[in-house]
């Protein structure tokens, strides 16, 4: 629609009647729109607006149904539904930039035992004498699923694809003292703050 023109048009001094009749624009129309007030309902959709762009900022691999119950685990934030955190979020144009699973080499180092164990999949670049070799040289204790038994590991195989997806894939680590900060940090997040009975 035209209407923006036609302030355009009045300032050039033209009748408002002939700019409405030029566009063919209804006279209704005109001052429904020049003396349009957004609804309460309107103010408040703009006013949560701010808020979910913080939280993604802070979150961004949260996606909407992690922002809807972030707000309703937060007593100093409004409360949002799933579905209207949706429709801002489509509004803002941002989305969860939680990395999707691909295929890579499993392997995994868990460091809160003594020795260290290294987890894998049975690929045959674990398998090797070499590979177990090396793991000996530096004192890790080898482990890994059974051939046709995916499930031996599967919760710390699905932290770990989770830690990936939410840290791993979205940083550029520069040092290992970046690496091991970030995944001490999301670790301790993890554990503590993460809201996962959406995930």
């Amino acid at each position: 629609m035209g209407l923006p023109l036609v302030n355009q048009f009045l300032a050039q001094g033209y009748a408002l009647v002939r700019i409405l009749s030029a566009l063919k624009i209804k006279s209704s129309t005109y001052y429904n729109w020049r003396h349009w007030q957004p609804s309460r309902q309107e103010k408040r959709r703009e006013s949560l607006k701010p808020y979910i762009l913080d939280v993604w900022k802070t979150f961004k691999f949260y996606g909407y149904c992690r922002i809807a119950a972030y707000s309703h685990l937060n007593n100093d934030c409004p409360k949002i539904s799933e579905y209207m955190t949706l429709k801002l979020m489509r509004e803002l144009g941002i989305r969860s930039r939680m990395q999707k699973r691909y295929c890579k080499p499993k392997t995994v180092v868990t460091v809160d035992q003594k020795p260290l164990i290294i987890h894998s999949d049975m690929g045959s670049q674990y398998t090797s004498a070499e590979f177990n070799i090396k793991c000996q040289n530096y004192g890790l204790k080898h482990s890994y699923s059974l051939k046709g038994h995916p499930y031996d590991n599967g919760r710390m195989e699905a932290f770990h694809s989770i830690l990936k997806r939410e840290e791993v894939y979205l940083k550029a680590y520069q040092t290992l003292t970046q690496v091991q900060a970030a995944i001490g940090w999301y670790i301790n997040f993890y554990n503590r703050n993460r809201i996962s009975n959406v995930a």
